[in-house]
């Protein structure tokens, strides 16, 4: 990435790298981190592991169970996306809690990676995940105009252009709510449909999914977090108010979700 690119994600993503630092200070450990931009995750990656690569050693994609491969005094960044098989991460992820000095970051640019994953694996991130939202637009411009007065003027366009390519995946609707999971979604299609009171939030939710047992026993505190979740990623805004395509929101359930999310949004 570029330098100042770079130094943009240090200042916008600085809670998150710190979060990311600490967790290398741990004896050992895992952890999630979770972008639909696939350019953001292996920045805030870079620059987390930028001073842990004078000292630690990375694993890099192998046989894993091979008794060979020694796993102190290392890190291994394991792409969810690409994972080969459930038996394969299950044993990493308990190197991770056994083996002293070995922290296993775990990366994906689609949050229906983690859903789908087996339950003991899921409930062992369940505390470990760290999302970043994708980067304010007001960045991606600043990152023109600066590039933009440094050639000419006849590439400046060609230069956008180029960049909102690169960036693409940032304002391509499948990709943004690939990143959400079905509270998320179901607290959507709720507040498509009905008039949102704050402090009567999570009684108007069980009361909307109430014929929809997957959805029935969720706890009150994950309604609450898959919320500030919608608000800190921008879905909605602080009157809860949808701000994305409504046709789309629509179209992206009946296309990849499961029937009990299809039937809430007919409800």
């Amino acid at each position: 990435m570029e330098k100042y690119l770079s130094k943009t994600i240090k200042g916008e993503y600085g809670n998150e790298i710190s979060k990311l630092k600490d967790f290398f200070s741990l004896k050992n450990g895992h952890i999630l981190v979770a972008s639909m931009d696939i350019y953001l995750l292996t920045e805030v990656i870079k620059i987390s592991l930028s001073n842990q690569q004078k000292y630690k050693k990375s694993i890099e994609e192998n046989n894993y169970f091979d008794e060979n491969i020694d796993f102190s005094n290392s890190y291994l960044v394991y792409y969810l996306d690409k994972k080969k098989s459930t038996s394969e991460l299950y044993f990493l992820l308990e190197k991770s809690k056994t083996q002293d000095d070995f922290h296993l970051i775990l990366t994906t640019i689609s949050c229906m990676a983690l859903e789908n994953l087996d339950k003991r694996i899921k409930s062992r991130l369940n505390h470990n995940i760290i999302f970043l939202p994708v980067l304010p637009y007001k960045s991606v411009k600043q990152y023109v105009n600066e590039k933009a007065h440094k050639i000419d003027p006849r590439f400046s366009a060609l230069l956008k252009n180029n960049l909102m390519q690169k960036y693409k995946i940032n304002f391509d609707f499948e990709s943004l709510f690939n990143i959400l999971n079905s509270i998320h979604i179901s607290l959507l299609i709720m507040i498509l449909n009905c008039n949102i009171k704050n402090h009567k939030m999570i009684e108007q939710y069980r009361k909307f999914v109430f014929k929809h047992p997957e959805l029935r026993n969720i706890k009150d505190k994950d309604i609450s977090d898959a919320l500030g979740d919608l608000l800190d990623l921008g879905f909605v805004d602080k009157k809860y108010n949808y701000v994305f395509s409504v046709d789309e929101l629509k179209n992206y359930i009946s296309k990849n979700r499961p029937f009990y999310l299809k039937r809430l949004l007919k409800n």
